[in-house]
């Protein structure tokens, strides 16, 4: 019975970190987009994004993203290793911009994304999206690893266990 309950408890404990994931992410992603205004506000414009709070709405769809990301490329495996965590940052990050991509392709057609400077544009963003989300992803698996007891285990000799 005992084991039953830590299973469930197991489980409500990684769906909120895979919560914390999405809503950390968002909030990174939020952060660069202040960051990174010049660039990206040209891209909301281009995209028809006209509201007032475009950085918000422009790292909106990471969150979601993240958090199902984050459940399965490290709460449901049980991978708390920082590789997976480069791997949640580069995953979901990159599902984003590649969501924002398609929104381009819709407003503007295949054929401006396949210019020369706009295919090139549309790498860059989504180079920084891409370095971004993995230099966001290794702190919130130290953050994980250590609040949320998950830490490599020790062997008999004291030695710390390879990660996966």
């Amino acid at each position: 019975m005992m084991g039953s309950r830590r299973g469930v408890a197991d489980g409500i404990s990684s769906r909120r970190w895979a919560v914390f994931a999405g809503v950390y992410l968002f909030l990174c992603g939020t952060a660069v987009a202040v960051l990174l205004s010049d660039l990206l506000g040209l891209l909301a414009d281009v995209i028809g994004l006209s509201v007032a709070y475009w950085m918000v709405v422009l790292a909106g769809p990471v969150g979601p993203i993240g958090a199902g990301v984050w459940w399965l490329a490290v709460e449901r495996r049980g991978a708390y290793s920082y590789l997976a965590a480069t791997l949640f940052g580069l995953t979901a990050t990159l599902l984003t911009g590649l969501l924002w991509t398609g929104r381009f392709i819709q407003v503007w057609s295949l054929e401006l994304a396949a210019v020369r400077m706009t295919g090139l544009l549309i790498l860059v963003v989504l180079g920084f999206t891409a370095v971004s989300g993995v230099l966001a992803a290794v702190p919130f698996m130290y953050l994980r690893r250590r609040v949320g007891g998950r830490s490599p285990s020790r062997h008999e000799d004291g030695h710390l266990e390879a990660e996966r």
